[in-house]
Protein backbone atom coordinates (compact mmCIF):
# COMPACT_ATOMS: atom_id res chain seq x y z
CA UNK A 1 0.00 0.00 0.00
CA UNK A 2 1.08 3.58 -0.71
CA UNK A 3 -0.03 6.47 1.50
CA UNK A 4 0.51 10.21 1.54
CA UNK A 5 1.12 10.27 5.30
CA UNK A 6 1.98 7.68 7.92
CA UNK A 7 2.00 8.50 11.63
CA UNK A 8 3.74 5.79 13.62
CA UNK A 9 5.02 4.94 17.10
CA UNK A 10 1.95 6.47 18.76
CA UNK A 11 -0.51 5.61 21.53
CA UNK A 12 -3.61 5.60 19.34
CA UNK A 13 -7.06 6.02 20.85
CA UNK A 14 -8.92 4.32 18.01
CA UNK A 15 -12.58 3.40 17.72
CA UNK A 16 -11.63 -0.18 18.57
CA UNK A 17 -9.58 0.75 21.64
CA UNK A 18 -6.02 1.70 22.51
CA UNK A 19 -3.27 0.63 20.09
CA UNK A 20 0.17 1.04 21.62
CA UNK A 21 2.43 1.39 19.77
CA UNK A 22 0.35 1.95 16.65
CA UNK A 23 0.28 3.63 13.27
CA UNK A 24 -2.23 5.10 10.91
CA UNK A 25 -2.03 5.97 7.24
CA UNK A 26 -3.73 8.79 5.36
CA UNK A 27 -4.55 9.31 1.69
CA UNK A 28 -6.78 11.93 0.08
CA UNK A 29 -7.81 13.30 3.45
CA UNK A 30 -9.07 10.05 4.96
CA UNK A 31 -7.69 7.23 7.07
CA UNK A 32 -6.81 4.25 4.90
CA UNK A 33 -5.12 1.99 7.46
CA UNK A 34 -4.69 1.72 11.20
CA UNK A 35 -3.01 -0.94 13.29
CA UNK A 36 0.02 -2.16 15.20
CA UNK A 37 3.20 -0.23 14.53
CA UNK A 38 5.08 -3.15 12.99
CA UNK A 39 2.46 -3.41 10.25
CA UNK A 40 3.43 0.06 8.98
CA UNK A 41 6.59 -1.43 7.47
CA UNK A 42 4.59 -2.64 4.47
CA UNK A 43 3.33 0.86 3.63
CA UNK A 44 5.21 3.20 1.32
CA UNK A 45 4.67 6.75 2.60
CA UNK A 46 5.33 10.13 1.00
CA UNK A 47 5.73 11.54 4.53
CA UNK A 48 6.34 9.60 7.73
CA UNK A 49 6.18 11.04 11.25
CA UNK A 50 7.54 9.29 14.34
CA UNK A 51 5.21 10.31 17.17
CA UNK A 52 7.68 9.30 19.86
CA UNK A 53 5.08 7.42 21.90
CA UNK A 54 2.79 10.42 22.22
CA UNK A 55 -1.00 10.07 22.40
CA UNK A 56 -2.77 10.27 19.04
CA UNK A 57 -6.49 11.00 19.07
CA UNK A 58 -9.24 12.20 16.78
CA UNK A 59 -9.12 15.97 16.44
CA UNK A 60 -11.20 17.53 19.20
CA UNK A 61 -14.67 18.94 18.49
CA UNK A 62 -16.13 22.04 20.16
CA UNK A 63 -19.78 22.84 19.45
CA UNK A 64 -19.87 26.17 21.32
CA UNK A 65 -17.21 28.55 20.03
CA UNK A 66 -18.00 32.25 20.27
CA UNK A 67 -14.56 33.33 19.22
CA UNK A 68 -10.79 32.98 19.38
CA UNK A 69 -7.59 34.38 17.95
CA UNK A 70 -8.66 37.88 19.00
CA UNK A 71 -12.07 37.89 17.30
CA UNK A 72 -15.73 37.08 18.03
CA UNK A 73 -17.89 35.47 15.35
CA UNK A 74 -20.85 37.67 16.23
CA UNK A 75 -18.87 40.92 16.01
CA UNK A 76 -16.29 40.24 13.29
CA UNK A 77 -16.98 41.91 9.95
CA UNK A 78 -14.56 40.09 7.68
CA UNK A 79 -14.44 36.52 6.50
CA UNK A 80 -10.67 36.52 7.16
CA UNK A 81 -11.42 37.12 10.85
CA UNK A 82 -13.73 34.11 10.89
CA UNK A 83 -10.95 32.05 9.33
CA UNK A 84 -8.50 33.25 12.00
CA UNK A 85 -10.86 32.10 14.76
CA UNK A 86 -10.97 28.63 13.19
CA UNK A 87 -7.19 28.67 12.75
CA UNK A 88 -6.64 29.60 16.40
CA UNK A 89 -8.70 26.62 17.57
CA UNK A 90 -6.90 24.22 15.21
CA UNK A 91 -3.58 25.23 16.74
CA UNK A 92 -5.01 24.08 20.09
CA UNK A 93 -5.96 20.60 18.82
CA UNK A 94 -9.59 21.39 17.95
CA UNK A 95 -10.20 20.38 14.35
CA UNK A 96 -13.99 20.90 14.24
CA UNK A 97 -15.97 23.80 15.66
CA UNK A 98 -19.48 25.18 15.59
CA UNK A 99 -19.28 28.96 15.15
CA UNK A 100 -21.58 30.32 17.83
CA UNK A 101 -23.59 33.46 17.16
CA UNK A 102 -24.68 35.14 20.38
CA UNK A 103 -27.37 37.69 21.19
CA UNK A 104 -26.82 40.91 19.26
CA UNK A 105 -28.48 43.36 16.87
CA UNK A 106 -30.79 41.34 14.56
CA UNK A 107 -29.11 42.31 11.31
CA UNK A 108 -25.68 41.65 12.76
CA UNK A 109 -26.77 38.19 13.92
CA UNK A 110 -28.18 37.41 10.47
CA UNK A 111 -25.00 38.62 8.76
CA UNK A 112 -22.88 36.55 11.15
CA UNK A 113 -24.93 33.42 10.44
CA UNK A 114 -24.50 34.02 6.71
CA UNK A 115 -20.72 34.39 7.03
CA UNK A 116 -20.46 31.31 9.24
CA UNK A 117 -22.46 29.27 6.72
CA UNK A 118 -19.91 30.12 4.03
CA UNK A 119 -17.17 28.55 6.18
CA UNK A 120 -19.28 25.47 6.89
CA UNK A 121 -19.61 24.82 3.16
CA UNK A 122 -15.83 24.51 2.73
CA UNK A 123 -13.36 21.68 3.33
CA UNK A 124 -10.36 23.49 4.86
CA UNK A 125 -6.75 22.39 5.15
CA UNK A 126 -5.29 25.24 7.22
CA UNK A 127 -7.89 25.71 9.97
CA UNK A 128 -10.56 23.88 11.92
CA UNK A 129 -13.53 22.79 9.84
CA UNK A 130 -16.97 24.17 10.70
CA UNK A 131 -19.56 21.42 11.06
CA UNK A 132 -22.52 23.68 11.72
CA UNK A 133 -23.67 26.88 13.38
CA UNK A 134 -24.78 27.27 16.99
CA UNK A 135 -27.16 30.18 17.60
CA UNK A 136 -27.21 31.11 21.30
CA UNK A 137 -29.94 33.71 21.74
CA UNK A 138 -31.62 36.10 21.44
CA UNK A 139 -34.57 34.16 22.96
CA UNK A 140 -33.07 34.01 26.47
CA UNK A 141 -34.23 34.83 29.99
CA UNK A 142 -33.25 38.32 31.14
CA UNK A 143 -32.41 37.24 34.69
CA UNK A 144 -30.23 34.34 33.47
CA UNK A 145 -28.60 36.19 30.59
CA UNK A 146 -25.03 35.95 31.92
CA UNK A 147 -22.78 37.81 29.48
CA UNK A 148 -25.51 38.29 26.85
CA UNK A 149 -26.29 41.95 26.18
CA UNK A 150 -29.70 42.72 27.72
CA UNK A 151 -30.85 45.31 25.18
CA UNK A 152 -30.67 42.74 22.37
CA UNK A 153 -32.67 40.00 24.08
CA UNK A 154 -36.06 39.51 22.47
CA UNK A 155 -39.26 37.53 22.81
CA UNK A 156 -39.45 34.29 20.80
CA UNK A 157 -40.26 35.14 17.20
CA UNK A 158 -41.10 32.57 14.54
CA UNK A 159 -40.39 35.19 11.89
CA UNK A 160 -36.84 35.81 13.16
CA UNK A 161 -36.28 32.06 13.58
CA UNK A 162 -37.20 31.56 9.93
CA UNK A 163 -34.84 34.37 8.91
CA UNK A 164 -32.00 32.74 10.84
CA UNK A 165 -32.55 29.37 9.17
CA UNK A 166 -32.81 31.01 5.76
CA UNK A 167 -29.51 32.88 6.19
CA UNK A 168 -27.91 29.75 7.64
CA UNK A 169 -28.58 27.85 4.41
CA UNK A 170 -29.08 24.54 6.23
CA UNK A 171 -26.02 24.92 8.49
CA UNK A 172 -27.71 25.89 11.75
CA UNK A 173 -27.34 22.71 13.80
CA UNK A 174 -27.85 23.96 17.39
CA UNK A 175 -30.11 26.63 18.87
CA UNK A 176 -30.00 27.62 22.54
CA UNK A 177 -33.15 29.22 23.95
CA UNK A 178 -35.12 29.61 27.18
CA UNK A 179 -38.13 27.28 26.86
CA UNK A 180 -40.22 29.04 29.54
CA UNK A 181 -40.58 32.27 27.54
CA UNK A 182 -44.01 32.92 25.99
CA UNK A 183 -43.99 31.38 22.52
CA UNK A 184 -40.77 29.41 23.08
CA UNK A 185 -42.44 25.99 22.89
CA UNK A 186 -43.57 26.81 19.37
CA UNK A 187 -39.94 27.49 18.52
CA UNK A 188 -38.94 24.16 20.06
CA UNK A 189 -41.49 22.52 17.72
CA UNK A 190 -40.28 24.60 14.77
CA UNK A 191 -36.55 23.92 15.15
CA UNK A 192 -36.90 20.27 16.16
CA UNK A 193 -39.05 19.56 13.10
CA UNK A 194 -36.18 20.84 10.96
CA UNK A 195 -33.57 18.63 12.57
CA UNK A 196 -31.99 21.32 14.73
CA UNK A 197 -30.56 20.30 18.12
CA UNK A 198 -32.62 22.48 20.47
CA UNK A 199 -30.90 23.19 23.77
CA UNK A 200 -32.11 24.93 26.93
CA UNK A 201 -29.79 27.64 28.18
CA UNK A 202 -29.80 31.00 29.96
CA UNK A 203 -33.15 29.95 31.32
CA UNK A 204 -35.25 30.13 34.45
CA UNK A 205 -37.34 27.12 33.44
CA UNK A 206 -38.67 24.80 36.11
CA UNK A 207 -38.83 21.01 35.89
CA UNK A 208 -42.36 20.98 34.49
CA UNK A 209 -41.37 23.24 31.59
CA UNK A 210 -38.24 21.19 30.93
CA UNK A 211 -40.16 17.91 30.82
CA UNK A 212 -42.64 19.46 28.39
CA UNK A 213 -39.84 20.82 26.18
CA UNK A 214 -38.08 17.44 26.15
CA UNK A 215 -41.34 15.80 25.12
CA UNK A 216 -41.68 18.25 22.24
CA UNK A 217 -38.23 17.61 20.82
CA UNK A 218 -35.75 19.58 22.91
CA UNK A 219 -32.47 17.65 22.71
CA UNK A 220 -30.16 19.07 25.33
CA UNK A 221 -28.96 21.61 27.86
CA UNK A 222 -26.28 24.24 27.15
CA UNK A 223 -23.36 24.58 29.64
CA UNK A 224 -25.11 22.90 32.57
CA UNK A 225 -25.26 24.87 35.85
CA UNK A 226 -24.35 28.11 34.06
CA UNK A 227 -27.18 30.42 33.10
CA UNK A 228 -29.72 28.47 35.20
CA UNK A 229 -30.68 27.81 38.80
CA UNK A 230 -28.66 25.31 40.80
CA UNK A 231 -29.94 21.93 41.93
CA UNK A 232 -32.23 21.81 45.00
CA UNK A 233 -33.68 18.70 46.62
CA UNK A 234 -37.29 19.77 45.96
CA UNK A 235 -36.71 22.16 43.06
CA UNK A 236 -34.71 20.21 40.45
CA UNK A 237 -34.98 22.83 37.71
CA UNK A 238 -33.11 22.56 34.44
CA UNK A 239 -30.02 20.92 35.94
CA UNK A 240 -32.00 18.26 37.78
CA UNK A 241 -33.99 17.32 34.70
CA UNK A 242 -30.83 17.33 32.56
CA UNK A 243 -29.03 14.96 34.89
CA UNK A 244 -31.95 12.57 35.33
CA UNK A 245 -33.36 12.50 31.78
CA UNK A 246 -31.21 10.41 29.44
CA UNK A 247 -32.97 11.81 26.37
CA UNK A 248 -31.15 15.10 27.01
CA UNK A 249 -27.53 15.64 25.98
CA UNK A 250 -25.63 17.99 28.28
CA UNK A 251 -22.76 20.39 27.66
CA UNK A 252 -20.20 20.96 30.42
CA UNK A 253 -17.53 23.67 30.64
CA UNK A 254 -14.78 21.81 32.50
CA UNK A 255 -12.33 24.65 33.06
CA UNK A 256 -13.12 24.11 36.79
CA UNK A 257 -14.12 27.80 36.95
CA UNK A 258 -17.60 27.70 35.42
CA UNK A 259 -18.40 24.55 37.41
CA UNK A 260 -16.55 23.42 40.53
CA UNK A 261 -14.54 20.18 40.47
CA UNK A 262 -17.06 18.53 42.80
CA UNK A 263 -20.03 19.43 40.62
CA UNK A 264 -18.14 18.47 37.45
CA UNK A 265 -17.53 15.06 39.03
CA UNK A 266 -21.23 14.75 39.86
CA UNK A 267 -22.20 15.53 36.26
CA UNK A 268 -19.60 13.11 34.89
CA UNK A 269 -20.92 10.31 37.11
CA UNK A 270 -24.60 11.06 36.48
CA UNK A 271 -24.69 11.28 32.69
CA UNK A 272 -23.92 8.48 30.24
CA UNK A 273 -20.85 9.56 28.29
CA UNK A 274 -22.77 9.40 25.01
CA UNK A 275 -25.08 12.08 26.47
CA UNK A 276 -22.39 14.45 27.75
CA UNK A 277 -19.94 16.67 25.90
CA UNK A 278 -17.23 19.11 26.91
CA UNK A 279 -17.26 22.59 25.47
CA UNK A 280 -15.33 25.79 26.03
CA UNK A 281 -17.85 28.57 25.31
CA UNK A 282 -14.66 30.15 23.97
CA UNK A 283 -14.41 33.89 23.44
CA UNK A 284 -11.94 36.02 21.52
CA UNK A 285 -8.88 35.68 23.83
CA UNK A 286 -8.78 31.89 23.23
CA UNK A 287 -5.57 31.10 21.39
CA UNK A 288 -4.36 34.70 21.51
CA UNK A 289 -2.47 37.07 23.82
CA UNK A 290 -5.52 39.30 24.17
CA UNK A 291 -6.12 40.24 27.80
CA UNK A 292 -9.56 41.80 27.43
CA UNK A 293 -12.19 42.55 24.80
CA UNK A 294 -15.38 44.49 24.26
CA UNK A 295 -18.70 42.63 24.15
CA UNK A 296 -21.30 45.14 22.93
CA UNK A 297 -20.06 47.84 25.30
CA UNK A 298 -19.10 45.53 28.20
CA UNK A 299 -15.41 44.96 28.95
CA UNK A 300 -14.54 41.31 29.46
CA UNK A 301 -11.16 40.51 31.04
CA UNK A 302 -9.15 37.28 31.16
CA UNK A 303 -8.28 36.07 34.64
CA UNK A 304 -6.83 32.63 35.45
CA UNK A 305 -8.21 31.18 32.21
CA UNK A 306 -11.74 32.55 32.74
CA UNK A 307 -13.24 35.64 31.08
CA UNK A 308 -15.10 38.01 33.42
CA UNK A 309 -17.16 41.17 33.06
CA UNK A 310 -16.41 44.10 35.37
CA UNK A 311 -19.31 42.84 37.48
CA UNK A 312 -17.62 39.48 37.98
CA UNK A 313 -19.91 37.53 35.63
CA UNK A 314 -18.22 34.74 33.66
CA UNK A 315 -18.60 35.46 29.95
CA UNK A 316 -16.78 32.52 28.41
CA UNK A 317 -13.31 31.08 28.82
CA UNK A 318 -9.80 31.16 27.41
CA UNK A 319 -9.06 27.63 28.67
CA UNK A 320 -8.52 25.29 25.68
CA UNK A 321 -10.70 22.23 25.18
CA UNK A 322 -7.62 19.97 25.39
CA UNK A 323 -6.95 21.36 28.86
CA UNK A 324 -10.50 20.47 29.85
CA UNK A 325 -9.96 16.91 28.63
CA UNK A 326 -6.81 16.91 30.76
CA UNK A 327 -8.79 18.21 33.74
CA UNK A 328 -11.32 15.38 33.45
CA UNK A 329 -8.49 12.84 33.21
CA UNK A 330 -5.86 14.19 35.59
CA UNK A 331 -7.73 16.33 38.12
CA UNK A 332 -11.09 14.56 38.30
CA UNK A 333 -9.73 11.01 37.93
CA UNK A 334 -11.66 9.70 34.94
CA UNK A 335 -10.14 7.50 32.23
CA UNK A 336 -8.42 8.96 29.19
CA UNK A 337 -10.72 7.18 26.78
CA UNK A 338 -13.93 8.44 28.36
CA UNK A 339 -12.48 11.96 28.74
CA UNK A 340 -11.69 11.99 25.02
CA UNK A 341 -15.15 10.70 24.12
CA UNK A 342 -16.62 13.84 25.68
CA UNK A 343 -14.62 16.02 23.27
CA UNK A 344 -14.87 13.85 20.13
CA UNK A 345 -17.60 11.25 19.69
CA UNK A 346 -20.42 12.89 21.63
CA UNK A 347 -20.12 16.38 20.12
CA UNK A 348 -19.82 14.76 16.68
CA UNK A 349 -23.15 13.06 17.37
CA UNK A 350 -24.72 16.38 18.39
CA UNK A 351 -24.02 17.78 14.91
CA UNK A 352 -24.81 14.50 13.11
CA UNK A 353 -21.23 13.71 12.05
CA UNK A 354 -20.26 10.75 14.27
CA UNK A 355 -19.70 8.48 11.26
CA UNK A 356 -16.68 10.39 9.93
CA UNK A 357 -15.61 12.92 12.58
CA UNK A 358 -14.41 12.36 16.12
CA UNK A 359 -13.30 8.79 15.41
CA UNK A 360 -10.18 7.01 14.21
CA UNK A 361 -11.16 4.20 11.87
CA UNK A 362 -10.65 3.38 8.19
CA UNK A 363 -12.75 5.75 6.10
CA UNK A 364 -12.94 8.53 8.69
CA UNK A 365 -11.79 12.04 7.86
CA UNK A 366 -8.13 12.44 8.82
CA UNK A 367 -8.61 15.10 11.49
CA UNK A 368 -5.96 14.14 14.04
CA UNK A 369 -4.37 15.59 17.16
CA UNK A 370 -1.19 14.33 18.82
CA UNK A 371 -0.72 15.31 22.47
CA UNK A 372 2.17 15.17 24.91
CA UNK A 373 1.81 13.69 28.40
CA UNK A 374 0.42 17.00 29.74
CA UNK A 375 -2.18 17.03 26.97
CA UNK A 376 -0.64 19.89 25.06
CA UNK A 377 -0.88 19.57 21.26
CA UNK A 378 2.33 18.46 19.55
CA UNK A 379 1.01 18.09 16.00
CA UNK A 380 -2.43 18.67 14.47
CA UNK A 381 -3.76 17.56 11.09
CA UNK A 382 -6.95 18.64 9.33
CA UNK A 383 -7.89 16.41 6.44
CA UNK A 384 -4.39 14.94 6.66
CA UNK A 385 -2.74 18.36 6.26
CA UNK A 386 -0.34 19.56 8.95
CA UNK A 387 -1.42 22.66 10.89
CA UNK A 388 1.40 24.94 11.98
CA UNK A 389 0.99 25.27 15.76
CA UNK A 390 4.23 27.02 16.65
CA UNK A 391 6.07 24.11 18.35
Amino acid sequence: MKAELVLRNARIQSRGGLIDPGFLAVSEGRLVAIGRDEDALSIEADTEVDCGGRTLTPGLIDVQVNGGGGYMFSMADERSQYEEIARAHARLGVTTICPTIVTGPPEQMLRAVELAASLCAEDPSDRARCAGIHVEGPFLDYEKRGGHTPRYLRAPSLEFAEELLDRGDGWIKIVTLAPELPGAMQLVDFFAARGVFVSAGHTGADARVMHEAAGRGMSGVTHIFNGMEGLHNRVPGVAGVALSNDSLTVGLIADLLHVSPEVCTMVLRAKPKEKLYLTTDAVSPMGSTQGSFDLYGVTVTVRDGGCYTDGGVLAGTATPLARMVGNVKDKLGFGEREALQLATTTPATVVGRNADLGVLCVGAIADIAIFDRDFNPWKVFVGGKNIEIGN
